[in-house]
């Protein structure tokens, strides 16, 4: 295997020198990962990042959720190295894969040596955390257990919508409307166009909503 090669593929290395490229080469180690074997786990030392030349690998958390996939061409493991923490995620390979590996004592000093290397993947760990973040907001939307429908223009009825959806959603779960009705029959005739207050009224609304 060209191990320069692979590593002036690296999208994030794109803008390092040859004699970088060259340095990185030197220092890496080339492992074959089965399919289903562990590379890293959860809890160990970070001895290592590593860059994937060929296959896939998928980082699962110690709750067994999915945390990535990592592919051709890219890192992993870096993180853990950089902060001087543990592991945290189990990696294993979903097929046959070939991974680079540099240890962290190296892996310093190359970006020591090469200050453009750490900016490449301290850029490439931002990416990931903005990844990861908007994969958060998404599945927050997708477990969101209340919708509060808002008329965009003053022609729409935003009851009989909300009516609608909820007649919709109440097929596959349960469902309540929340509305003036409602807030009345909790709180008293004309709670619902009263402005809020902290008081005990309020409060007994807010646990009725949250359950």
């Amino acid at each position: 295997m060209d191990i320069r090669a692979v590593f002036a593929q690296v999208p994030l290395f794109s803008g390092l020198s040859a004699e970088a490229l060259n340095a990185f080469a030197a220092n890496a180690k080339v492992l074959e990962v089965r399919s289903g074997d562990v590379l890293l786990r959860a809890g160990d030392a970070a001895t290592a990042a590593y860059v994937v030349a060929a296959g896939r690998l998928r980082a699962v958390l110690p709750d067994e959720t999915i945390a990535a996939d990592i592919g051709k061409f890219e890192l992993l493991g870096e993180i853990a190295v950089f902060a001087g923490e543990p592991r945290g995620a189990n990696v294993y390979a979903v097929r046959d894969s070939i991974v680079l590996g540099i240890t962290r004592k190296d892996l310093l000093k190359l970006v020591k040596a090469y200050p453009l290397a750490l900016i490449a993947i301290t850029r490439g760990i931002i990416q990931r955390l903005r990844r990861d973040q908007h994969s958060l907001v998404l599945e927050s939307a997708r477990t969101a257990r209340t919708f509060a429908v808002i008329p965009a223009a003053g022609d729409i009825d935003a009851h009989v919508f909300a009516e609608a959806l909820c007649a919709a959603l109440a097929r596959h779960d349960s469902v309540k409307l929340v509305d003036d009705v409602f807030i009345d029959g909790i709180l008293g005739a004309g709670a619902a166009q009263c402005p809020f207050i902290e008081n005990e009224a309020n409060a007994r609304l807010m646990t009725v909503l949250g359950e």
